[in-house]
């Protein structure tokens, strides 16, 4: 049998009205199954989708899935190089049914304003089924913390707090939060235990009183709570396993969250050298001011993070107030 387009979608016009989604689906695995085409050849047929077409055929079955997603990792694959994917969160789901396991170093997604808990759980699914990623990027948007969504709040933030442990855990040493203006450090279990403050209603009278939040607190090292997740900013976060081979810190895991002012100072917990090293690091591109004091660290990762953040003022810090 010649093979047709025509052939293909004539099926899916019926009084000039494409079929529900669903029905195409079915139509699409019929299709696949039938032997319109060898199977030799559907990876060339396959092969003239664009990247986002590969992970949509990818849901069809499992003979697509193989052959779709085998092409799309091998156009991440350049050289051999770590594959770094860039992809909205709702293609996620062909990845986390895939039958084999991608290989991926590094995933950054966005997430639109609907079902996220839903594309939460494929993240979720990708995260467990790819040990080798390393490096995660998530852009969740300014409002995932409004009750109104269909969405419940408190289970976003249950799966993210999950993510973020099962990352952490695969790098030994600790983990390094940047939030709030300030660095902190865990291990890698007490992410887990983050508690959950699952609603806090807003106090300003401007804003609707449905408008309640939901957020994860930790602690600093006075004890007071901080919050990780900021309900009226852009919510993000970003992941990375850091690797420096020697030294006080050969291996860490940095939860960066984004902030417009970062004060460093040597504490019990993240000495002078562990700022040094951090600053190498470190990543904000949204960072308007670090107050740091510069004798206290090394002056070459100075530089470096400088170089790195040309639009960032560097002061001294700031004058503590005595009541």
């Amino acid at each position: 049998m010649t093979f047709s387009l025509i052939t293909w979608f004539l099926p899916l016009v019926k009084s000039k009205r494409l079929l529900r989604p669903s029905r195409i689906s079915k139509l699409f695995r019929r299709l696949s199954e039938d032997p319109i085409l060898p199977v030799e050849l559907w990876d060339v047929v396959l092969n003239l989708l664009n990247n986002d077409g590969l992970l949509l055929a990818a849901c069809v079955c499992r003979t697509w899935n193989e052959i779709a997603i085998g092409l799309y990792m091998q156009r991440h694959n350049v050289n051999g190089a770590p594959v770094v994917l860039q992809i909205p969160a709702f293609l996620l789901k062909p990845l986390h049914i895939s039958c084999a396991v991608p290989q991926i170093h590094t995933l950054r997604c966005s997430f639109p304003v609907y079902a996220i808990v839903r594309h939460m759980r494929s993240l979720e699914g990708v995260v467990a089924k790819c040990p080798r990623l390393m490096n995660l990027s998530i852009e969740l948007g300014p409002h995932l913390f409004r009750i109104h969504s269909s969405d419940s709040p408190e289970a976003v933030v249950v799966i993210l707090r999950d993510l973020l442990r099962t990352l952490a855990s695969r790098t030994p040493g600790p983990v390094f939060v940047l939030e709030n203006g300030i660095i902190q450090r865990f291990e890698a279990d007490d992410v887990r235990r983050w508690p959950l403050i699952a609603r806090v209603q807003s106090l300003r009278r401007s804003e609707s009183r449905d408008n309640i939040h939901a957020a994860m607190m930790a602690h600093d090292v006075d004890g007071e709570p901080f919050r990780l997740t900021n309900p009226s900013s852009r919510n993000s976060v970003d992941v990375r396993s850091i690797r420096v081979g020697s030294g006080p810190l050969e291996s860490f895991t940095q939860i960066t969250f984004p902030t417009t002012i970062l004060n460093l100072r040597p504490t019990e917990e993240v000495p002078a050298e562990h700022l040094s090293i951090l600053l190498s690091h470190i990543s904000l591109p949204s960072l308007q001011y670090l107050y740091i004091d510069k004798d206290s660290v090394d002056a070459a990762s100075l530089s470096e993070f400088q170089r790195n953040h040309p639009w960032t003022q560097v002061r001294g810090p700031p004058n503590r107030i005595t009541q």
